[in-house]
């Protein structure tokens, strides 16, 4: 019964994906199909004439004035200076990500080592301990490296690691039987901990815009109303009613 209420619910998310995606495409749509607004001819913060710095009144002035001409050995200077810096960028980039492929791949052997004989809060610590390594990756990256596209990626990762620590404990009983997985308040652990990971992540997606961070929140939000209505009652007829007014409000 509990396998039918989420694969129906699941279909009402995708629903409710679908008219949100709609939604959007029929904004963007009415912005094209919006007329432009007029080209500035001046500068809103000095003041300059924009107009005489577009490209044919450049190519206009050369030709009046031949003196006037680019200075190549700058524009050289400039791009050696990118390439050297981009070149820089990718070696630091390789290093964080070869550190971070050695730092799991030690976790692994390790784990395999001594999982068998490491006891259920060791192996809920080492999860935990993953969680904090890739967001220490993501802090030395950006802040130290300056990579900001990398340091995106690590803190991602570090936070997939969130609701895989929680899960942790409900499997190793960490709170007792019944809100283990095996135990009847399996499905209130698992609302508790839904709701947990979606408030951490909507203070995050304050700071960091992100459609990802976007999207995870709401499928948090939505597995914690299931769970919740699992919990609740058995009907399936009030725990679809639940979960549909959540989706229209």
């Amino acid at each position: 019964m509990s396998l039918y209420i989420i694969l129906f619910a699941v279909i009402l998310i995708l629903l409710d994906q679908n008219r949100k995606l709609n939604n959007e495409n029929n904004t963007l749509k009415k912005m094209k199909e919006s007329p432009k607004r007029p080209f500035l001819s001046f500068c809103p913060k000095c003041g300059c004439n924009l107009n005489e710095y577009s490209a044919p009144n450049i190519k206009a002035q050369l030709k009046v004035n031949p003196n006037i001409e680019i200075n190549n050995q700058k524009q050289e200077e400039i791009k050696t200076k990118i390439n050297s810096l981009t070149k820089e960028e990718q070696k630091n980039n390789l290093i964080l990500i070869i550190g971070a492929i050695l730092i799991v791949l030690s976790a692994i052997i390790f784990l395999l080592s001594t999982w068998a004989t490491s006891g259920n809060v060791t192996k809920t610590i080492i999860i935990f301990l993953m969680l904090i390594i890739f967001l220490a990756i993501s802090k030395i990256s950006e802040s130290v490296f300056n990579l900001k596209q990398t340091a995106k990626v690590f803190f991602y990762i570090s936070l997939c690691y969130l609701p895989i620590s929680l899960l942790s404990i409900s499997l190793f009983g960490l709170f007792g039987h019944y809100l283990s997985i095996y135990g009847s308040g399996k499905y209130i652990y698992f609302s508790l901990s839904c709701l947990i990971t979606s408030i951490i992540y909507l203070l995050i997606k304050e700071k960091h815009d992100s459609i990802f961070l976007k999207t995870i929140t709401e499928m948090f939000l939505y597995a914690t109303i299931i769970f919740t209505s699992i919990s609740i009652t058995t009907n399936i007829f009030i725990e679809s009613l639940i979960f549909i007014i959540y989706i229209i409000l």
